[in-house]
């Protein structure tokens, strides 16, 4: 449709005064040219987002299974591996919660 990216009012403004394809559409069905720019990446390629989702995983089980042979060998548990697993949860958490529905 277009391509430069449109992620503000003025930047639509712009598009709309150079694009003529862009200028046709909203002027044949401004609701379905409006849906198609707002689109999020994510929601038409679902392959990144299952790349991060199974990284974050391999991180807390990779992590995980550290620990637990620290443990068996009676070692301390170094902090990096208590803030890397942190981290990786609060993203996997992140990334897994519902989007909130806007009205």
């Amino acid at each position: 449709m277009n391509t430069e990216k449109i992620n503000s009012l003025q930047s639509l403004k712009k598009a709309l005064k150079t694009n003529e394809e862009l200028k046709q559409k909203f002027k044949n069905d401004p609701l379905d040219a409006l849906e198609q720019i707002e689109e999020h990446p994510l929601s038409s390629d679902k392959m990144v987002y299952r790349i991060v989702v199974g990284g974050l995983c391999a991180i807390i089980l990779f992590v995980m299974i550290s620990v637990l042979v620290l443990v068996l060998e009676e070692q301390d548990i170094p902090d990096v591996f208590k803030t890397s697993v942190s981290i990786a949860l609060g993203a996997l958490v992140g990334l897994l919660a519902p989007q909130p529905k806007t009205n």
